[in-house]
């Protein structure tokens, strides 16, 4: 199976694109208003916003995306003990605004422009490091990790986003899909006992609109007051437990910027565990959670409908025990992922 196209974090809180609506008070602005500021205007007087994803047709966003994966781990009983993991993911995309639909969906060219992938692992006292950039055919490019990369860094391929942030289509795939396929059909012997063959158009398809949604926030129908948060969680999986993720987030600042309207928001991540202990006939597992969650902050440009900025934490730091018959072991884990998006122009 072929590794996901971009790394998942858990809060999948990414690139978003919004419109803001004001109560009709002192400051009037309507859906149709330009929401550069012509005079100066208090946003004190702006009580709810309308997060809408809208930007204009024909713009362009380049931004650059970080994630930074570290995870540690401490086993007494293992033999070597001690294992340390860091990957740290950089890559450049373009969005392109080609299409507005009547509903207000938009159509995006979408293009990863490259990527670069620094990886260190430590096992006991040994570190092995690898650095892989897809602008650099080398002895890194070839491996098998990078097969899912090098299909589509540098293709075009469209995306349908409504405009509350919900990726609803990936589409014009059948090159990125055809260049995937030409190269797991080529690979060595001995990787082909790896990967057999490549995933179907629609599977692949589902990996990368995976990866696209992060780059979008989904926002609540309603209108949402400033002083009010908004919530949302969905179920999800940490090794055999289930968990489920809760997110709130709230309105920190709104700005009068040279002009522009920006808007800086927060959001919070508490990871619950459904069950801390899962059993079998043969086995059981259980789990002694220390800390679980994170935290983000995004600020948006309003009037121009770009993210500025986004910054985001996650931790997850517990400790397993397996136990099977008189046989047990012990497992501490710590895992942190950041994740830094920039908008470049």
């Amino acid at each position: 199976m072929l590794k996901k196209v971009i790394p998942i974090t858990l809060a999948g809180m990414l690139i978003i694109f919004v419109l803001i609506t004001s109560c009709k008070k002192e400051s009037e602005i309507s859906e149709t208003d330009s929401l550069k500021i012509k005079e100066p205007v208090s946003v004190d007087t702006i009580k709810q916003l309308d997060l809408v994803i809208k930007p204009a047709l024909g713009q362009q966003f380049r931004y650059k995306m970080s994630e930074k994966r570290s995870i540690e781990q401490k086993s007494p009983n293992a033999k070597p003990n001690y294992l340390k993991a860091e990957n740290i993911l950089t890559y450049y995309y373009t969005h392109d605004v080609f299409q507005i639909e009547d509903d207000g969906t938009i159509n995006y060219k979408m293009k990863f422009d490259s990527i670069n992938i620094i990886s260190s692992k430590t096992i006991g006292e040994t570190t092995l490091s690898e650095t892989y950039n897809s602008n650099v055919k080398d002895s890194v490019y070839e491996k098998l990790d990078y097969i899912q990369y090098n299909a589509i860094v540098g293709q075009d391929f469209k995306v349908r986003v409504t405009n509350k942030g919900d990726v609803k289509d990936i589409y014009a795939i059948e090159k990125i899909h055809n260049n995937l396929k030409n190269r797991v059909d080529n690979l060595n012997p001995e990787d082909k006992k790896i990967i057999k063959e490549a995933p179907s158009e629609e599977e692949f398809k589902l990996v990368i609109k995976a990866a696209v949604q992060k780059q979008f926030q989904k926002f609540p129908e309603n209108i949402v007051k400033m002083d009010s948060l908004w919530e949302s969680s969905y179920d999800d999986v940490y090794e055999v437990f289930p968990v489920k993720n809760n997110i709130s987030y709230k309105i920190l600042k709104l700005q009068n910027i040279n002009g522009d309207l920006v808007v800086t928001l927060e959001g919070k991540l508490l990871i619950e565990f459904v069950k801390k202990e899962i059993k079998d006939k043969s086995a059981r597992v259980k789990i002694e959670v220390n800390e679980a969650g994170g935290t983000s902050t995004i600020v948006f440009n309003l009037s121009k409908g770009t993210m500025n900025r986004k910054e985001t934490l996650i931790i997850l730091d517990a400790k397993t025990r397996l136990s099977a018959g008189s046989q047990s072991q012990e497992l501490s884990e710590k895992e942190n992922n950041t994740l830094t998006i920039e908008l470049l122009q």
